[in-house]
């Protein structure tokens, strides 16, 4: 029997979908558990975390700057610029000693819990400079300890974060609830690493990769341990208790610039629903809630369609939202979905333009089809979210002007714009030239992508400049495109910057969209852990007794 301590410090939550749950290492958990082993989570996506990394005597000086640069959009004046870079630099100081001191406190739990070994998810930026840390803490301090890594952050760089510390015994890559068992049974020193699929590990002065095995039984997995004893974190509402369902993984379609297909497969699996039943009535007993996001990047339509009949005959009073792909949900039934629960579809369309669509993304949809599943989904009274990646590579004039005209005539209820991100493992990533993409490759790029900092106090405009250009064009430059194309889409009256767990949220509140998000925001971006505070606490008693007629009252939020 062997203890594993797992581990998430992704860095600031700067919204309120980082403080939900994180049912990827529940599920771990769950695993190590069914097996014999014991487990804790030591997730630090909390308000107490918020508050640690953004204290109120930094906060308060700043508050109405930084509402008025980052939220009103006002063009900062010099000393504004000022005094903005001087906070910035006192928070970041601020920061990396409470990385410290978070890489103490992992090392503390480790010792004083008796851990055999320690998993840290990774994530990019000062979540993965404070893992670093722990774990070379961690190797000093205690010896004896074994110490892996995998999420995200893996599946991204791979081999590559040998590149910023030799702490990790093994890296693993994709799923990992098939290879946390043999893992605990290494640091029981019961089985070699070799024997382990998913892996990549030092070996003496080499690098070995073990074979890609995907999961099979994921059917048979057991439900993620939420208890408290295991996930300290979700006592009392340091977390938002919004469970998040994994119904589905994998990804069939092929967009250039995404990296599902290459972490969960080319091909979705996806649970029965009378497993999906089983792990809502999980959330329902564990963290008191009937409200949740399906964790899949696009939820099958006959999957979707198939879990609605079981939750409306079942008579599961459930509300959720989930991914969806138009090149697939035109053969969903939106109006059983609406009737058992689903409040919000969220899209990724990313363009309008049939040049865009096949020859920069590869999303296999045209904008006629766009048109009918978007529709579709608002005839239902499903709150319909098209996201957008703006500029696009070969974006121009011509195709900017599609995509505003398909929004403006097909009006979605939210309209999130995103940048054209650079993720390795991507087609995007392997063949840039082809995509007008140009970075320096080189250990120094590596390094530099997994350490990139969001400046939390300034416009994306003023952050530190990404490792790649686009088409000539540095991040900077590159920046001030998607803003002003928010400004059209705004200008025409539709929302921006809404995604399906934030409308969840504002609707167990009962508070419209765009009051919501602009509450939450505030108090995020302003360090306001009080209001971030009060946020949590009112959804989590809510999240229940809004799902019953006549029992939910207007949110308490107003003055904030």
């Amino acid at each position: 029997m062997a203890r594993g301590l797992l581990v998430s410090f992704a860095g600031y939550p700067y919204t309120p979908s980082s403080l939900m749950p994180d049912n990827g290492l529940a599920s771990l958990a769950a695993c190590l558990q069914e097996a014999g082993h014991e487990a804790r989570i030591l997730d630090f996506g909390t308000v107490g975390t918020l508050a640690r990394l953004f204290p109120p005597s930094l906060s308060r000086g700043v508050t109405s700057l930084i509402k008025g640069v980052l939220l009103e959009e006002h063009k900062p004046s010099l000393r504004d610029k000022l005094l903005l870079w001087w906070t910035d630099r006192r928070l970041r100081r601020h920061q990396r000693k409470e990385v410290e001191r978070i890489a103490c406190q992992v090392t503390r739990t480790a010792r004083d819990w008796g851990a055999d070994f320690v998993g840290f998810k990774l994530w990019t930026g000062i979540g993965f400079l404070a893992a670093v840390q722990a774990a070379e803490l961690i190797r000093r301090e205690l010896p004896h300890v074994s110490i892996f890594a995998g999420g995200p952050h893996v599946d991204y760089f791979g081999e590559k974060v040998f590149l910023a510390t030799s702490a990790f015994d093994a890296l693993v890559r994709h799923e990992g609830e098939h290879v946390i068992v043999p893992l605990a049974e290494w640091a029981a020193a019961s089985r070699e690493p070799e024997t382990i699929p998913n892996l990549i590990y030092r070996d003496g002065g080499s690098i070995r990769t073990t074979d890609d095995v995907p999961l099979a039984r994921w059917e048979a997995l057991p439900l993620p341990a939420y208890d408290v004893a295991t996930y300290p974190a979700l006592d009392g509402d340091q977390k938002i208790k919004i469970g998040i369902l994994d119904e589905s993984r994998g990804c069939p379609h092929r967009c250039f610039f995404c990296i599902h297909p290459v972490k969960s497969g080319g091909r979705w699996k996806v649970k029965s629903p009378e497993r999906v039943l089983r792990e809502v009535q999980n959330l329902r007993e564990h963290l008191g809630t009937n409200t949740f996001v399906y964790a899949g990047s696009n939820t099958p339509a006959k999957a979707a369609t198939e879990n609605a009949r079981a939750l409306f005959t079942e008579g599961m009073r459930v509300r959720y939202a989930c991914f969806g792909h138009v090149r697939d949900m035109h053969k969903a039934d939106f109006r059983l979905l609406k009737r058992s629960g689903c409040q919000a579809i969220f899209y990724g369309i990313e363009s309008a333009s049939p040049r865009i669509l096949r020859d920069s993304l590869n999303k296999g949809s045209r904008p006629e089809m766009m048109r009918q599943v978007l529709r579709m989904t608002k005839e239902e009274g499903i709150y319909t979210i098209a996201s957008i990646i703006y500029p696009s590579p070969w974006e121009d004039e011509e195709s900017r002007r599609s995509t505003l005209d398909f929004l403006t005539e097909v009006r979605p209820d939210s309209v999130p714009v995103t940048i054209p991100g650079l993720i390795p493992g991507t087609t995007w990533a392997r063949e840039p030239e082809r995509f007008g993409f140009d970075f320096r490759d080189g250990p120094s790029l590596w390094q530099e992508a997994m350490t990139y900092e969001i400046k939390l106090l300034f416009p994306p405009a003023y952050w530190k400049p990404l490792p790649y250009r686009l088409h000539g064009k540095t991040s900077r430059e590159f920046f001030a495109e998607p803003a002003e194309f928010v400004r059209c889409i705004e200008d025409e009256g539709m929302l921006t910057d809404v995604p399906h767990e934030l409308y969840l949220m504002s609707q167990v509140l009962q508070m419209e969209p765009r009051e919501f998000r602009d509450l939450a925001r505030a108090a995020l971006l302003c360090g306001d852990a009080e209001a971030v505070a009060e946020i949590v606490k009112e959804i989590n008693s809510r999240c229940r007794p809004a799902l019953e007629p006549g029992l939910a009252a207007p949110h308490s939020l107003g003055g904030r």
